[in-house]
């Protein structure tokens, strides 16, 4: 999808969310077989994708993410 892989990213946005637990079993939610198009992919991969699609890159998306999770910290990639 034209940005890096954003499993990690997606399990640290969750770990330092407001609400940890609510946005921890949103954010790993995987699409079942059922839904057509999304098969097993994760929700909060997703969130991450367009969101740096919206931000116009990834990093914007990892601190756009984070006031709209309210996150405590900072997720940075590293090189």
């Amino acid at each position: 999808m034209g940005v890096l892989p954003p499993g990690d990213f997606r399990n640290c946005l969750a770990a330092l969310a407001d609400d940890e637990s609510l946005t921890t079993q949103m954010f790993q939610y995987r699409f079942s077989p059922a839904q057509k198009g999304l098969d097993g992919h994760a929700l909060g991969n997703l969130f991450i994708t367009a969101m740096a699609d919206i931000a116009g890159s990834f990093e914007q998306a990892l601190i756009e993410s984070s006031h709209v999770l309210a996150i405590t910290g900072r997720i940075m990639p590293a090189p």
